[in-house]
């Protein structure tokens, strides 16, 4: 008997959050009124991470939905003190999807020796089948539809 998995579409986009201060080393030698101040803008820090993440996820939806298709769900995974490649790595390595789409923001060699590369990272050490779509910049202001566009092309075009 097999077992049939439910196909979804997550969006997934990593923000970089470093918090100014390791609370766990520190608590006892800030004082209350410093440690919460701290607290507090480390805090918004995170917030205001997220809410970019978001806020580029909702753009995404936007565009894809554009082109005829939705996400089934939008998840922003924060990187706290971390890389975002290993914060990915483990979101997938947790949720075992089938399919990772990535983007690529073309750095070449000299990029990734001093920055690495996510979608290098995703490539070699994902479980899963990983598409790395690269992003051309001559053609950013031209849309491009795919078989998932075509209805939502045709509507515009008559509509």
């Amino acid at each position: 008997m097999s077992s049939t998995r439910q196909k979804k579409i997550t969006f997934l986009h990593a923000v970089e959050y470093s918090s100014p201060v390791t609370f766990s080393a520190v608590d006892d030698e800030l004082d209350f009124q410093g440690g919460t101040l701290v607290r507090k803008i480390s805090q918004k820090m995170e917030r205001e991470a997220i809410d970019r993440g978001e806020s580029f996820l909702f753009k995404c939806s936007e565009v894809s939905g554009d082109m005829g298709f939705y996400p089934d769900e939008q998840k922003v995974v924060v990187a706290s003190n971390n890389s975002i490649k290993y914060s990915l790595l483990a979101y997938l390595e947790n949720e075992r999807p089938d399919l990772v789409v990535c983007g690529s923001r073309g750095l070449g060699i000299a990029g990734r020796t001093v920055l690495g590369s996510v979608a290098d990272s995703l490539v070699h050490n994902a479980g899963c089948t990983v598409v790395v779509v690269k992003n051309d910049h001559r053609h950013r202001n031209v849309r491009q539809t795919s078989n998932f566009g075509k209805e939502s092309a045709s509507k515009k075009a008559t509509g």
